[in-house]
């Protein structure tokens, strides 16, 4: 089995990162949930924070995005489409990759 490392947030890897936050199907239809916090039953307690990020409070988003790096940081690895990915991340340097998170992870927050 193929072996990637995750060394860090970038364009290439944000979407198996997102699939580790937020959950996904992989090709073969199997399902990988959310992380715990982000389950139905259990992200209640985020949901004030994600509706003032949602309309651009600065430390809403930083709040989300501390969650993101944090999660990140203590990731699982994961097996997906035959592939294990292994995550150490711990370089955040692209902006644009997590404000991608940001998104992804308000939505799996405010969906309904």
């Amino acid at each position: 089995m193929q072996t990637v490392r995750i060394k860090a947030l970038t364009p290439q890897t944000e979407d198996i990162c997102a699939i580790r936050l937020v959950g996904g199907f992989d090709s073969e239809r199997k399902h990988y949930p959310a992380l715990d916090l982000l389950r139905l039953e259990n992200k209640r307690q985020l949901e004030l924070i994600a509706d003032y990020a949602e309309v651009g409070c600065p430390l809403s988003l930083r709040t989300i995005e501390n969650f993101i790096i944090g999660e990140l940081v203590r990731a699982d690895d994961l097996v997906f489409d035959g592939v294990r990915y292994v995550f150490n991340v711990q370089s955040f340097s692209e902006p644009s990759s997590l404000e991608y998170l940001v998104w992804e992870v308000l939505a799996q927050i405010i969906e309904e």
